[in-house]
């Protein structure tokens, strides 16, 4: 027993000793660098007037679907809501939404019913690293003018919000 106590000992004392690997080791090294998401939202407000209905709403971003919502029939979707919340990884990515509406008879105008009104968005957002979340809106509206045909009033725009982590980013190459 007293040699293999005498044994640990040394052995103890030749033991190299152990210390931690500091972050900027660890980025020189080949250990794989973690990768962080950051918070991300996509909020829609759409302000049509009551002749449209919202019964589809779907976002993607980078050809991978986050969200997609269907009314049932007969029903809407809230014209108010968030269409996703989530995480992103940082840097830059292509976002789309496209939203459905169907005519809704109003007053005289019997026809709206028969009409479907497809709107597409595609915009390239840069999602930045920081302390602000990455939100983005979807703005509906109607083109005003008696002129304008109805197949031509709903619009609609992707915007970063207004205090958020995304910008919009220009078109490559420039």
């Amino acid at each position: 027993m007293g040699v293999t106590l005498l044994m640990v000992a040394w052995l103890a004392q030749a033991a190299p000793e152990a210390r931690s690997i500091a972050p900027k080791e660890v980025e020189d090294g080949l250990t794989a660098v973690r990768e962080t998401n950051i918070p991300a939202s996509v909020d829609l407000r759409s302000n049509l007037s009551k002749r449209f209905r919202l019964v589809e709403a779907r976002v993607t971003m980078d050809g991978r679907e986050l969200s997609h919502r269907l009314a049932a029939s007969g029903k809407e979707l809230d014209t108010q809501t968030r269409l996703y919340d989530g995480a992103v990884r940082p840097g830059r990515h292509m976002v789309q939404v496209n939203l459905v509406y169907e005519g809704r008879n109003t007053g005289p105008f019997t026809y709206l019913d028969d009409y479907k009104f497809r709107l597409e968005s595609t915009v390239d957002f840069n999602f930045q690293e920081g302390n602000r979340p990455g939100a983005l809106e979807v703005l509906v509206y109607e083109k005003s003018g008696a002129t304008v045909p109805i197949e031509q009033k709903p619009l609609m725009e992707l915007k970063p919000a207004s205090n958020s982590g995304a910008t919009a980013a220009l078109p490559l190459g420039r």
